[in-house]
């Protein structure tokens, strides 16, 4: 059990990190999408709001 609960703590800081990066991809790629049509612009709010 001992194992199982360091691999899980190792586990969380990896995957927040990892979300981390994925949240400044979308923001990046949301900003570029604004400008396309209603639908980019749509996108790009909702990443904007989940922040």
């Amino acid at each position: 059990m001992g194992e199982e609960k360091e691999k899980l703590s190792l586990l969380l800081v990896y995957w927040i990190e990892h979300n981390k990066e994925h949240a400044q991809d979308f923001k990046r790629w949301a900003e570029k999408a604004k400008g396309f049509d209603e639908i980019g612009t749509e996108v790009y709010e909702a990443i904007m709001e989940k922040g």
